[in-house]
């Protein structure tokens, strides 16, 4: 923590960077952590794009320094935090930071460690592939600036849902570069529109994708994922021995967290033989209830987001191995909301059929 000179600019200069720069250049994913004992740990773990701050929080000049030695085709460097309430007050701060510097193509994602875990400590207890299924999963500047507005809301009056949208344009209208200030508030009022405006109000049975009674869950838009067949074919049956059962109805509910309103029942009392997931069962349950009694908004994101700071990051892994949609293409992302419903409703008929058949 040496103080400023002429020479020796904290606010500028990244500890690591004169290390990683050539990595950079080949494309590893750069990640600015919290320290330098976090770099240490991250390049001994094989992330070679880490750095750090010099003891200050991150600044914009800093930000800019990484943008400039990134491949032009990837300027998002990945912000990590610690999963506590430090760790978001920093993400925020970082948030506040970021906005008035954006420019086309110039971006930064957020990701937050497991509770109780710096990069040092994950790595060791769980390995290098926990550290990156924290970077996979990290979020892009607009989701963060959602998150950050909702929390403490309460979306039930047509005023707290006015005051969302006032708040997320401010936070718009920080950033300078008119061109991605319009982007940005075009898209504030597309998903505020989706979420609270739709007609359609997520009732069960419905085809909305709405979760809450404001359908608070985005719709399924089409793109890169299609689905895998048409919609006036039937559900594929699927393969459903006792685990893969499981995992299969709970990555339907993660990818989908607009059908748990349907299904809660169900998923509440699934009795599933393993202990570890079990615990994300229960924790999921857990998470979408708070969520639907608040009236929060989520998506798929959020919820893998929140599993892994409460701990669950090898169960995820198992869960979304490379087998599962091969087994239950249904729950991928990107299908329509019916054909989810339909082929959750027959993986779990089926397992109470074998239920029903052994317990006689």
């Amino acid at each position: 923590n040496s103080p400023e000179t002429e020479i020796f600019h904290k606010g500028r200069m990244l500890y690591g960077l004169s290390r990683a720069r050539k990595a950079i250049g080949d494309g590893v994913t750069v990640v600015v952590v919290e320290g330098y004992m976090d770099v240490i740990a991250m390049v001994q773990g094989g992330f070679n794009g880490a750095v750090a701050p010099l003891g200050t929080a991150l600044t914009e000049s800093q930000i800019e320094e990484l943008w400039r030695v990134m491949p032009e085709e990837n300027r998002a460097p990945v912000l990590c935090f610690d999963g506590d309430n430090a760790g978001q007050r920093a993400a925020a701060r970082a948030l506040e930071r970021v906005l008035p510097i954006l420019k086309p193509d110039y971006s930064v994602k957020f990701a937050f460690l497991p509770e109780h875990h710096d990069p040092d400590s994950l790595i060791k207890d769980d390995g290098a592939s926990a550290m990156q299924r924290v970077l996979d999963n990290a979020i892009g500047i607009f989701d963060m600036m959602w998150l950050e507005e909702s929390k403490g809301r309460n979306f039930s009056q047509p005023e707290t849902k006015a005051g969302f949208r006032s708040a997320l344009e401010k936070r718009a209208r920080q950033i300078a570069n008119m061109t991605v200030q319009e982007f940005f508030v075009h898209e504030i009022n597309q998903k505020i529109n989706e979420v609270f405006l739709s007609n359609n109000t997520g009732k069960k049975g419905g085809n909305s994708g709405g979760f809450f009674k404001g359908g608070m869950f985005k719709k399924q838009m089409p793109g890169v994922h299609t689905p895998y067949r048409p919609l006036n074919m039937p559900a594929k049956p699927i393969r459903t021995s006792r685990l893969l059962r499981e995992k299969v109805l709970l990555a339907a509910l993660i990818n989908y967290p607009e059908l748990y309103e349907e299904f809660s029942e169900e998923v509440g009392m699934l009795e599933i033989p393993n202990e570890g997931y079990d615990g994300l069962r229960h924790a999921l349950v857990q998470f979408l209830s708070e969520a639907l009694e608040g009236e929060i908004y989520l998506d798929h994101q959020a919820v893998k987001q929140h599993l892994i700071v409460q701990g669950h990051g090898k169960i995820l892994d198992a869960i979304f191995d490379s087998s599962l949609y091969v087994h239950a293409g249904f729950a991928k992302p990107g299908q329509p909301l019916d054909i989810v419903r339909e082929g959750w409703k027959d993986a779990y008929a089926r397992g109470r059929e074998k239920s029903r058949w052994h317990k006689a």
